[in-house]
């Protein structure tokens, strides 16, 4: 179980239960369909508050598990290239054939699939942040085996030669 704040819960309620009867966007840039989301959303709550949405305009940072190049004459690692500057406001977003009866955190999601560039939505306390998909970093796993104590003793002392115990 994981805790939540209030302000993550609440936002999280808002986007499950603020429903659309139909959504399509034509090639909109993103600034304009979050405009547009912000106002449905604010006419549709029933406490008529909407939702923040913030639009980060800032490239995401570039993630431990990014991969390095490596200079194969020095060994050295090699400077990455300057990534190229994206107005996340005017990614277009082309969501047609329009979406029937959906939930606003249905929208969002269709929004982040058909963007032109890669985008996620992370919910805050206080807004819901739209920004740049940055590179994913591998999740570690975790293993845990049950071994015989007897039988590893065993193998310890076949191995070293030395007695154990």
């Amino acid at each position: 179980m994981i805790w939540t704040s209030k302000g993550r819960q609440a936002i999280v309620h808002k986007l499950n239960t603020i429903r659309f009867d139909t959504v399509q966007f034509d090639g909109l840039p993103l600034s304009e369909v979050i405009r547009i989301l912000n106002e449905e959303a604010r006419k549709r709550d029933p406490e008529k508050r909407g939702i923040n949405f913030i639009i980060n305009p800032n490239a995401p940072a570039a993630g431990a598990g990014a991969p390095v190049a490596i200079d194969p004459t020095t060994g050295l690692q090699v400077a990455a290239p300057p990534t190229e500057a994206v107005d996340v406001g005017a990614i277009s977003i082309k969501l047609n054939p329009p979406l029937i009866d959906v939930r606003l955190g249905d929208v969002l999601n269709a929004v982040e699939r058909v963007a032109e560039k890669p985008l996620r939505f992370s919910i805050e306390d206080y807004a819901v942040v739209v920004s740049l998909k940055g590179q994913e970093i591998t999740p570690l796993a975790m293993r845990t085996f049950n071994v015989d104590p007897n039988t590893f003793m065993q193998g310890l002392q076949g191995v070293g030669g030395t007695a154990f115990g």
